[in-house]
């Protein structure tokens, strides 16, 4: 009995501790902004989570989709969940809740821990969002860790607990970096200024649009 109960709490641990490598390169690398961008990503900088480590890709307000996995997580659900809908390794009774929990961490940006269940026992998922360059939230980093490595039928995984963290910028860590100093806007030289033209033309040719040409004054 005592041995049991110490095998599910170094599995336990086995979990959190992989987890939270990702977990914590993640909020390094997005400082004081919300999230970090997807190109950012140092696969280097957290090996230890890398096989259990999966991005979402949200694509057109469509189901959210793996865009890449890593070979624990194909191995765990016995296929490759490439351009799979995340939805498809969850049980037909949490398939609405999970669609809500993704729309939520993008739509609001937001840390997201869950406790999930399967068959070959209880995992720790992980959800943290990533933008593009053009900062829009459209992906997700994740990692998903059980109590052991076995295979499992995909389609079956039952959501046991939710933790939802609302994001914002990290203003203290831009304090605790020596990076508290608000930047000033960008103001444009006083001796330039744009001014309008418009094209010439006359009787029945075309109008040219108008063009945009920057002048220098002495103002």
């Amino acid at each position: 009995m005592f041995g049991e109960i110490w095998m599910e709490a170094e599995s336990g641990e086995r979990r959190d501790r992989i987890a939270s490598t990702l977990a914590a390169y993640w909020e390094r690398l997005r400082g004081e902004r919300v999230a970090p961008r997807r190109s950012e990503l140092d696969p280097s900088q957290f090996t230890s989570a890398l096989e259990h480590m999966f991005i979402l890709e949200d694509v057109a307000h469509g189901p959210v989709r793996f865009r890449l996995t890593g070979s624990a997580v194909a191995r765990t659900m016995g296929m490759e969940l490439r351009s799979m809908p995340m939805r498809a390794i969850f049980a037909p009774e949490d398939t609405s809740r999970l669609d809500d929990i993704l729309r939520d961490a993008l739509d609001h940006p937001a840390s997201i821990d869950l406790v999930v269940e399967g068959a070959i026992g209880q995992g720790t998922l992980i959800l943290r969002p990533l933008t593009d360059d053009f900062g829009s939230f459209t992906r997700l980093l994740g990692c998903i860790v059980f109590d052991t490595d076995g295979p499992m039928r995909s389609g079956n995984l039952r959501i046991k607990s939710v933790r939802f963290q609302p994001l914002t910028e990290n203003k203290r860590a831009s304090a605790a970096m020596g990076l508290s100093e608000d930047q000033a806007p960008f103001t444009p030289a006083p001796h330039l200024r744009v001014v309008k033209t418009s094209g010439t033309g006359g009787g029945n040719s075309e109008r040219k649009p108008p063009a945009l040409r920057i002048v220098r004054t002495d103002d």
